[in-house]
């Protein structure tokens, strides 16, 4: 949006694949709809003959987490996409791989409807990737034939995969006008643990890089034994806290602490994490 209104941006984010699905709508949107169709077509000349060795790709450690979230034919066959998307230019291969992406979790057994990690197995059926590659490809050049402007624009832009805290390190002093930013949300959902599988396939990071957010401000993140020591600490430090915080952290306390059933553990935290989020 900055970027049609001529405007120089800077963007930075922690997820590596949302740094990535936006340099690919950057790129389609800085294009004429020749060069778009071009490069849907490109894409879609792909096929599945190449031979994989998924040692050959993965770390162990990542492998084994991927086989139990895979089938081994289905995880093959996006590695072979992955492989031949990465070996075309730039453009080309910045908007397949974020086309790819969307079809990681259908492909997997996370079950639909579940943003936590959740099981549901599935069977290989051949060809069954491709077809949603293709699928994905037609529904994204449908929808860019229907919003492209015919005055496309020059990108003027820069994406950093980091934190706000980090920006010092590529931004100047004084050159900002202005920042838009979503808020620290309190119980934020965990995006790169929602989007772990899509990091693993792609080769953006391992378990490290996906723990990131758990010390952020806002994630809802937090074992039992940490929640204790956090309501330990509030009920040392809670006059410092204005009364209206307290009264909410109270009130929640008196509907989710004791026990009470049908309140799951995300609940029962939920005073403890209002507690760190203030």
């Amino acid at each position: 949006e900055a970027l049609s209104l001529n405007h120089r941006v800077v963007g930075f984010d922690i997820n590596p694949l949302s740094c990535l699905i936006t340099e690919a709508k950057i790129a389609l949107n800085s294009m004429n709809r020749n060069s778009m169709n071009n490069l849907f077509q490109e894409l879609k000349k792909l096929d599945l003959p190449i031979s994989i060795i998924l040692e050959e790709v993965y770390e162990t450690k990542v492998l084994k987490y991927l086989r139990l979230w895979f089938n081994e034919e289905d995880l093959e066959d996006l590695v072979a996409l992955r492989c031949q998307i990465e070996a075309l230019p730039v453009k080309t291969r910045t908007v397949g791989l974020a086309i790819l992406s969307d079809i990681i979790n259908p492909i997997s057994y996370q079950k639909e409807s579940e943003q936590r990690p959740k099981k549901d197995v599935r069977d290989y059926i051949v060809g069954e990737t491709l077809r949603l590659f293709i699928s994905k490809i037609e529904k994204m050049s449908e929808r860019m034939e229907s919003t492209i402007s015919p005055q496309n624009f020059t990108p003027d832009s820069e994406i950093y995969n980091v934190t706000y805290l980090e920006s010092s390190r590529v931004i100047d002093d004084s050159s900002v006008d202005i920042i838009v930013t979503s808020p620290p949300y309190f119980t934020a959902m965990p995006y790169l643990i929602a989007d772990r599988l899509n990091l693993f396939v792609l080769g953006m990071g391992g378990k490290s890089e996906v723990m990131k957010e758990i010390g952020m401000i806002g994630s809802r993140e937090v074992t039992s034994r940490e929640a204790s020591k956090l309501w330990s600490e509030y009920q040392k430090n809670k006059q410092i806290l204005p009364d209206s915080v307290q009264d909410l952290i109270e009130l929640t306390s008196a509907n989710f602490h004791g026990g009470k059933e049908g309140i799951g553990q995300r609940r029962k935290v939920q005073p403890e994490l209002l507690y760190r989020y203030f």
